[in-house]
């Protein structure tokens, strides 16, 4: 199989199924429902974003980045190099390492039985001669059209004379965007063109965020850690919005990797009819 022009691999059960490139990446590229050829996730293979080592290619899917986001080593080109280890009930792609920081990446994708759950554990090892430090970035694209939903910390919390909540903001995200909606229970960040971008990012402590999108609910689930020290003012979970694509994102905190070491961050994805889902622990 193909993606715009890309060879692909597939993996599948009786719920859903997933594409990933065989030769870029690591990336998945397609996610669907197995009674439909919908991609649940956005194709952007037009875009790219300069680098001081050629174009990054944005592509569209899923990918694995490491935090904090520096141009020098966030946007290293990765059209090659890929290589791909399958078995039963799923398969893991091994990248290249990466000159500028020594970084490699591994993503180990498993589907759960028969059911519409995908779980991804993200591996990021130093390969290099010095530490580095570094948060794994776990990074999906979505198309526009439906709506982010960010789960609030409700309650007052241990102590109520203290803040139970904080919101990180973009040098160009503005609070009056209409896109943008705040609620006590949830934020919502509705997926609409707008080519002026917007970036929010928070400390999730209910452990899932969610997109619904044309009568699917597309659901993230992680472990949040309490008292780690997150990049990005403390976000384990951050949205970026633009007039092609929206973004949800979830982050592990940052550690100093030395030679040699390595570090995981896992996600479980859900496929769920979002008439009739209610949040529950699912095993991360």
């Amino acid at each position: 199989m193909d993606y715009y022009g890309l060879p692909t691999y597939r993996i599948e059960n009786e719920s859903i199924a997933l594409e990933v490139l065989a030769q870029a990446g690591p990336r998945i590229v397609r996610l669907m429902g197995h009674d439909s050829n919908k991609n649940l996730f956005a194709e952007t293979p037009d875009i790219s974003i300069p680098s001081p080592y050629g174009p990054f290619k944005m592509l569209g899917g899923h990918r694995l980045w490491h935090a904090p986001e520096v141009r020098q080593r966030t946007y290293y080109p990765d059209d090659s190099g890929v290589s791909l280890e399958s078995f039963p009930g799923g398969l893991c792609l091994y990248g290249p390492v990466e000159p500028p920081s020594g970084i490699r990446k591994k993503i180990h994708i498993s589907l759960e039985g028969d059911r519409p759950l995908v779980k991804l554990t993200h591996h990021l090892e130093n390969t290099g001669l010095w530490p580095v430090e570094l948060a794994p970035w776990a990074i999906t694209m979505l198309p526009l059209g439906g709506k982010l939903v960010l789960p609030q910390p409700t309650g007052p919390g241990k102590n109520e004379l203290l803040p139970n909540r904080k919101l990180a903001l973009w040098p160009y995200t503005r609070l009056n965007d209409p896109r943008l909606e705040l609620g006590d229970e949830y934020i919502y960040l509705h997926a609409l063109a707008n080519e002026n971008p917007i970036k929010i990012g928070y400390l999730n402590v209910d452990g899932w965020a969610a997109y619904e999108n044309n009568g699917v609910l597309f659901v993230k689930h992680f472990s949040p850690i309490q008292h780690a020290n997150y990049p990005d003012e403390g976000c384990n979970v951050e949205t970026y919005c633009w007039d092609r694509f929206i973004e949800l994102e979830t982050l592990g905190p940052l550690v100093y990797l030395e030679p040699g070491e390595s570090v995981e961050h896992t996600e479980v994805w859900e496929i769920a009819d979002p008439e009739t889902w209610t949040a529950s622990p699912t095993s991360v």
